[in-house]
């Protein structure tokens, strides 16, 4: 309270910001969308804050689903004590609340220096009605949440509870929908136990264990068949199943750097409905060191782990995993920067069980068994260089050089020989030159990206040159820019496509509180292995305006600012603090710091537009090595924030994806059945017919009216058939798509990751922190993606009849 009368009593700030999307072409797409955000803070007396925040967007979706998009949300706070009201998501830990939205009423709250409070209360899920005609609908149950998390500081060491419940309403929905949606009440109990304990020197301790029950169905009845520790508080039915997550991480410090190991063991089903995804069924043992070298220019970090699911030993299969990584940055001239990355994936799968092999009578009774090893390398080298800088001008060129190498191994039965049974090659490289003329504020940039991937089937390469010019008017008011780039595509050695496109941006600011930009993006597509409509156009422009404002004067916040100064070597040191954490020391140094924060999973497939951001975003934050704090800090918080934006994309993406495949599982299945039958029903009018099911070509008399007739229905049936077998090959691998683990780890989708994240960045980069409205769109091409790889790799004789053969039964 002795802050009131030294501040101003109100203060109010915040902004609102709107973008507009235009888009034309042939795309699936709506042609117009907008996007409103907007978020207030009121503070009185400097002491507490009332903020206030909303998005809106136009995006009608065409299916329902139980999830929000357009969300308003407040989080007032006082002293120790911080609010979350409205549409808000908390973490608790990451196994029982692990940032799910929800509607309601939430608190985080420090009484004292040692008691740390969290708890919340609201709809996790609303209800959503089954409509029949809207094959997409997505039935739900209306879901209430709440938990409690409590934990204190001792002296050397602390203990935490963590408590979450969820149950759906029964009564909630009304209109009654398909067996096969599998959509059931469900209900759930989570309990955590955590603690931190300081050990020797720096050592530093952390545990958590959490127990889960949860219960599939509650109109069921009956008892559960065994149950765990909080099935002493949960008692449940017949369909209610228990599971144990652990996990413990061992840190120190050693040098100029630090030393760590963690395990973690997560229980086969193991599921908290206080979460949208959750990977289970592993066990993984890791160890990981860093450390800095001569003065901080070099420095290295070393991880390794070991992975393996199916712990309870009921999967037909069983999948190990070893990884190995090392990076290593280097600052090794005042303007050559280096930094080069080696990575090692191995992983073995064992299908069937080892009696199959001692029981064997011949080589030749499990000729089916098998022993499935991947071996995957990765391997990165970036090589920055100042060129000269002057006041006049500033040269810098780089050069970044990946290599992923994927090779799959199979066992030959008794003998121990291995085959190469898939191998994939990737290598993408890039060249970038940029020339700042300072006086007049244009820089230009000039470079080359090439891609090369080779398989045991085919090889691929795209090869494309980019330019880009930028240009400030009007005392740095207006920024403008101009980007054309040109890709060329082959598949063993014969044209695929080719791409064309400008870019071109602009930005103006006014009285310092708006900004208006402008976005305009013009594709054309050039596909030389279609028959028909081989050339296609996409055209879209994005307008945006933000506003800013405070009325009033806020009290001075600083987070860890230090006194200016420069470190020995004569380069200029700053620090700042982003999301909870803290960077630090000179350009090269931070450049370490934020290339940590990449995604490394994420980047491997990063769009070579978005390299061309980031990459010049760390290029001008080098260049500033010597420059004022101010400009080096603004340089490396645009250099993170470019960051920051690819990985919030690349989470969105995947996410995307994975609700793509989650919702197309259900639909394919649904399926299934009329497809079968289609093909049992074309099957039989050949085999009806007096030729009986040979082929076209052993006809006899080709002349004849009978063969006529007899090709239309053959002709059928192939059709049939190979539809019958393209969906049967995506249903078999999409059904394995369970978790966002499933999903990175699966070969065929992956790819798909790769040929797809340039699309969808350049056609939802804007709006893909909501990757709900993405997913329909994925679906189309999965299908697609599914029906190609079908076509190529799917045995054409190879299928099986499920229904029939139960119905003859």
């Amino acid at each position: 309270m002795t802050q009131i009368g030294k501040a101003k009593l109100f203060t109010l700030g915040g902004g609102v910001s709107a973008n507009s999307v235009y888009y034309n072409g042939d795309g699936q797409r709506d042609p117009f969308t907008y996007v409103l955000n907007g978020n207030l803070n009121l503070n009185i007396s400097g002491i507490y804050n009332i903020p206030i925040s909303f998005a809106y967007s136009n995006q009608d979706f065409s299916y329902s689903q139980p999830f929000k998009f357009n969300r308003l949300s407040l989080n007032p706070s006082y002293k120790w004590l911080t609010a979350h009201i409205g549409d808000v998501s908390m973490t608790f830990s990451p196994y029982t609340l692990s940032g799910h939205q929800f509607t309601g009423l939430g608190f985080d709250a420090t009484p004292t220096a040692k008691l740390k409070l969290s708890a919340m209360y609201g709809r996790l899920v609303r209800p959503n009605e089954y409509d029949p005609e809207d094959p997409q609908a997505v039935p739900a149950y209306k879901r209430i949440g709440y938990g409690l998390k409590s934990t204190y500081d001792f002296e050397k060491f602390s203990l935490g509870l963590t408590f979450f419940a969820a149950k759906d309403e029964e009564n909630s929905i009304e209109n009654p929908f398909p067996v096969e949606t599998a959509v059931s009440p469900q209900d759930n109990l989570v309990i955590s136990v955590d603690g931190k304990v300081k050990l020797f020197g720096s050592a530093i301790l952390n545990v958590e264990y959490a127990t889960s029950g949860i219960t599939d169905d509650t109109r069921a009845s009956g008892s559960p068949e065994n149950g765990g520790p909080v099935g002493l508080l949960y008692k449940g039915n017949a369909t209610t199943r228990y599971y144990n997550a652990f996990n413990a991480q061992l840190s120190t410090s050693v040098g100029n750097g630090s030393v760590g190991a963690t395990y973690e063991r997560i229980d086969p089903g193991y599921q908290t409905l206080g979460a949208y995804f959750f990977n289970n069924d592993l066990e993984n043992i890791a160890v990981n060191a860093s450390q800095s070298i001569f003065d901080s220019a070099i420095n290295i970090s070393v991880n390794a782990g070991l992975q393996r699911d199916n712990l309870d030993k009921a999967k037909t299969s069983e999948l190990q995993r070893v990884v190995a990584a090392v990076n290593i940055s280097a600052r090794a001239t005042e303007k050559l920067n280096i930094n080069a990355s080696y990575s090692n994936f191995q992983s073995v799968t064992n299908i069937r069980d080892q009696f199959d092999y001692i029981n064997a009578v011949t080589p030749f009774d499990n000729i089916d068994t098998l022993n499935f090893r991947q071996l995957s390398r990765n391997a990165t080298l970036n090589l920055t260089y100042a060129i000269a800088k002057s006041k006049e001008r500033v040269q810098n060129a780089s050069i970044n050089l990946s290599m992923q190498d994927t090779e799959d191994l199979q066992e030959q039965f008794l003998s121990g020989t291995q085959t190469t049974v898939g191998a994939t090659t990737f290598y993408n490289t890039g060249g970038n030159y940029s020339i700042n003329f300072v006086p007049i504020d244009l820089s230009v940039t000039a470079g080359v990206n090439a891609s090369f991937n080779k398989t045991l089937e085919s090889s691929n390469n795209t090869l494309g040159p980019t330019v880009a010019i930028s240009k400030l008017f009007f005392d740095k008011k207006l920024r403008s820019s101009f980007a054309a780039s040109y890709n060329r595509s082959s598949a063993d050695g014969e044209l695929q496509n080719t791409i064309l496109n400008f870019r071109a941006n602009a930005g103006y600011q006014l009285f310092k509180k708006h900004q208006f930009n402008l976005s305009l993006l013009s594709l054309f597509r050039n596909n030389a292995t279609a028959a028909t409509n081989n050339l296609a156009n996409d055209f879209t422009a994005t307008l945006g305006y933000n506003y800013s404002f405070t009325v009033g004067k806020l009290p001075a916040l600083r987070f860890g600012e230090r006194d200016p100064r420069e470190s020995s070597s004569g380069l200029t040191e700053i620090q700042f603090r982003s999301d909870g954490t803290i960077y630090q020391g000179n350009a090269n140094e931070l450049d370490t710091q934020i290339s940590d924060a990449k995604d490394r999973d994420a980047f491997s497939f990063i769009p070579p537009v978005v390299k061309e951001k980031v990459d010049g975003a760390k290029l001008t934050m080098l260049d500033l090595k010597t420059a004022k704090e101010k400009d080096l800090r603004d340089a490396a918080i645009e250099y993170l924030t470019e960051v920051d934006d690819y990985n919030a994309f690349a989470k969105a993406y995947d996410q995307a994806i994975l609700i793509a495949v989650r919702r197309l599982t259900p639909d394919a299945m649904y399926l299934d059945d009329t497809i079968e039958k289609e093909f049992a029903i074309a099957g039989a009018k050949v085999q009806a017919h007096q030729y009986k099911g040979i082929p076209l070509a052993d006809v006899p008399d080709k002349t004849s009216l009978s063969y006529k007739d007899y090709k239309i229905y053959y002709d059928a049936f192939e059709i049939k058939r190979e539809k019958l077998i393209n969906h049967r090959y995506m249903l078999e691998r999409i059904a394995k798509i369970r978790s966002m683990r499933d999903l990175k780890d699966d070969k065929q989708l992956k790819q798909f990751r790769k040929e797809l994240a340039a699309k969808v960045y350049e056609a939802y980069g804007n709006i893909a922190k909501n990757p709900t409205s993405l997913s329909k769109a994925l679906t189309v091409d999965l299908i697609l993606y599914y029906k190609n790889l079908a076509t190529k790799f799917a045995d054409k004789d190879e299928y099986t009849i499920k229904y029939l053969s139960k119905i003859k039964n």
